[in-house]
């Protein structure tokens, strides 16, 4: 590394600790601020919408493109709170409308406080829980308000399944070997019930509609297995999602697409790297988001996941700096760099170009001077 780099670095490790505005810093009207301590009265409500800021007003933008996984690392609320929360603040009117984004959802402050109504108003039934999984796979969109209700409608069904077969198993009026024969009929009935709705949940959310039979005979079995039960219902819906989200990224490099069948026995619901897929994770947006808080516009902002971006902050974070050092480096590149073409995040982690900058063979003549 040149003496100047090294110099702005060393600089940098010196600096006065604590929190400084240079940065980054929300700015927000007074107006709104209070607004939001007046009107919110929930814990959970609160919370979300700072969150929100955060990804918003954080980095002068009205709106973001931001995902359920991410609001919930931000507040530590579980992902499904934050989902029931989004709704209720899209039906009080505190946030705009909620639609589609590229990988996750395009959220926004509806800064007109007066519009905003009280928390009386929150959505209810199965709605209010309701997780709206919208991904984007690189413009391929999954209609997942569809899928949402097939999931939601399997979950419940799930959580009441037991009460429904306790329910059966209530004392007849017959004799008690009819009796017996009789709940055991109608506990079979209620299973095979509900195991075809839960199927039929599933089968939408899976999106790759081929080996119908093979596929509803494992799900069957693995069904009978858990016992209905809620979690596992949950767990195989979201990687469900996933592995639907994922598909035509797998077709478009060539890999074959799992069947059903295989992908119930053999568990990929429960794969780590198949839930991960689609968003950062708190480590990689950390890295993110230091990156998109220092580089100003020497580089664009990164808002979108690929595969390539998150293997790149999976590099980067192994080695020795800390974000500390990662954030004076990028003020160091935004300050005193300057380069002939427009570069990008990826070419910035480029194992040849990151040692060319640390190198200082992109400083500005005057820095040279």
């Amino acid at each position: 590394m040149s003496s100047a780099a090294a110099k702005v670095i060393s600089m940098e490790q010196h600096r006065k600790p604590g929190p400084q505005l240079e940065d980054g810093y929300i700015r927000i009207a007074n107006e709104l601020f209070d607004a939001i301590l007046e009107k919110l009265a929930s814990y959970r409500h609160t919370k979300v919408v700072l969150a929100i800021l955060r990804k918003t007003y954080g980095y002068q933008k009205k709106e973001d493109d931001i995902t359920i996984s991410q609001l919930a690392e931000m507040t530590g609320i579980h992902r499904n709170n934050v989902g029931a929360a989004l709704k209720e603040l899209e039906q009080m009117r505190v946030i705009n409308p909620v639609r589609a984004g590229s990988h996750g959802l395009m959220i926004g402050i509806n800064k007109r406080h007066a519009e905003w109504v009280g928390e009386e108003v929150k959505a209810r039934g199965p709605g209010r829980k309701a997780i709206k999984l919208i991904e984007a796979q690189e413009g391929n969109q999954i209609d997942c308000d569809e899928q949402s209700k097939h999931c939601m409608q399997a979950i419940n069904l799930m959580e009441t399944s037991n009460q429904n077969v306790a329910h059966k198993r209530q004392p007849q009026k017959t004799t008690p070997k009819d009796n017996s024969k009789r709940i055991a009929q109608s506990a079979d009935c209620a299973a095979s019930q509900d195991a075809d709705v839960a199927f039929a949940a599933f089968w939408d959310a899976f999106a790759y509609k081929k080996g119908t039979a093979k596929a509803k005979s494992v799900f069957a079995r693995e069904y009978a297995k858990a016992k209905g039960a809620a979690d596992w219902l949950s767990a195989v819906m979201r990687g469900a999602v996933k592995e639907a989200q994922r598909r035509p990224h797998l077709i478009a490099n060539g890999q074959t697409p799992m069947y059903a069948q295989g992908w119930l026995t053999e568990r990929r619901y429960a794969d780590e790297g198949l839930l991960a897929w689609g968003e950062f994770s708190a480590e990689q947006q950390a890295f993110i988001d230091c990156f998109n808080a220092n580089i100003g516009d020497t580089c664009p902002q990164v808002t979108e996941w690929t595969e390539k971006r998150a293997a790149l902050c999976d590099i980067a974070m192994r080695g020795k700096w800390g974000l500390e050092r990662w954030a004076g480096f990028w003020r160091y590149v935004r300050d005193e760099c300057r380069f002939g073409w427009p570069v990008s995040f990826e070419w910035m982690l480029n194992r040849e170009n990151l040692a060319k900058v640390k190198d200082g063979q992109y400083l500005r003549d005057e820095v040279q001077a």
